[in-house]
């Protein structure tokens, strides 16, 4: 009977142990992927969002909108100064007017992803995001997605390819990274450990 309970109580501390390396061992990557987060600031920092006041497609009204990089799909020109914003929030495309005189294509390229680690102005009027665009032969990028709402915008002519190739090296490489440490890839490439949490 003795002998017995010895047993159990030995059996209960060796299941309790191997619950605590379970939990541990799938802890272990995301904890390992704070580590690297706080070690490497820059390489996976996301900015704070940025807002623009800007006039919604849909509806015509105007709108204050906070805009994350990584949604963005691209800005092009509709006419003038006004440019047209192609974003991707929560799996939606939306679609905005934004003018504003002082704020050319590499202002608000620089304003809404300081990092270049997402956009990059591509030719004189069109900022793409590198995550939704791939190189094809003759400078011209390819949408990588599919939706009508983009049909106006699925090849961009780009007038230098070289700063292209550098970025989506970059955005590919920090994807490559997720995958390896957490065997899992982030939306859109966003890094970010509260938008995995959540």
């Amino acid at each position: 009977m003795k002998t017995e309970r010895v047993l159990l109580k030995k059996l209960a501390k060796a299941n309790k142990r191997i619950a605590e390396l379970e939990k541990n061992e799938i802890a272990f990557p995301i904890r390992l992927w704070a580590a690297l987060e706080a070690i490497l600031g820059k390489e996976f920092h996301i900015p704070t969002p940025t807002q623009l006041k800007v006039v919604n497609t849909i509806y015509e009204e105007n709108e204050t909108i906070e805009v994350n990089p990584h949604e963005i799909i691209c800005i092009v020109p509709v006419t003038g100064r006004k440019k047209i914003i192609y974003l991707k929030q929560n799996d939606i495309i939306k679609t905005y007017h934004y003018n504003n005189n002082d704020v050319n294509f590499s202002m608000l390229c620089q304003q809404i992803d300081p990092l270049n680690r997402y956009l990059l102005k591509v030719s004189k009027s069109a900022v793409v995001n590198v995550a939704y665009y791939d190189l094809l032969k003759g400078k011209i990028l390819q949408l990588n997605i599919t939706s009508e709402e983009l049909n106006p915008v699925t090849q961009i002519k780009i007038t230098d390819n070289a700063d292209f190739i550098k970025i989506k090296h970059g955005f590919e490489y920090r994807i490559s990274l997720q995958k390896k440490v957490l065997g899992y890839k982030f939306q859109n490439g966003n890094s970010s450990w509260n938008n995995f949490v959540t």
